[in-house]
C-alpha cells in the first residue's frame, strides 16, 4: 500500500515536470510547450497495470495450503449456515 502512495506521488512529480518541458519555439519565437495528453495518459495506464503484476506476485508468494486452519473468522451465524 506505501508503494502505492510512493509511486503515485511520483507520478503526480513527473507529470508536472512532464507539462512544463520546453520543446521547441513557434513561428512568433515562443516557448512550446509539451502538450501531449494522450501520451501521459499512456504512460499512467501502465504504470498501474503493472501493480497489477506487483499484486499477483505478493498474493503467489503470500499463499496458504489449502487445507491450512488460518481461513477469515466466520460471524457464528455464518458458521451455522456453512455446517448444513
Amino acid at each position: 500500500m506505501s508503494l502505492m502512495l510512493v509511486f503515485g506521488t511520483c507520478n503526480t512529480i513527473v507529470m508536472k515536470l512532464q507539462d512544463q518541458v520546453v520543446v521547441g519555439k513557434d513561428k512568433d519565437g515562443k516557448d512550446m510547450l509539451f502538450t501531449h495528453p494522450y501520451f501521459q495518459c499512456a504512460n499512467m495506464f501502465i504504470g498501474e497495470f503493472c501493480c497489477i503484476f506487483a499484486y499477483l506476485i505478493r498474493r503467489q508468494l503470500n499463499k496458504k495450503p489449502a487445507d491450512s486452519d488460518d481461513e477469515v473468522p466466520l460471524s457464528p451465524g455464518t458458521k451455522m449456515a456453512t455446517q448444513t
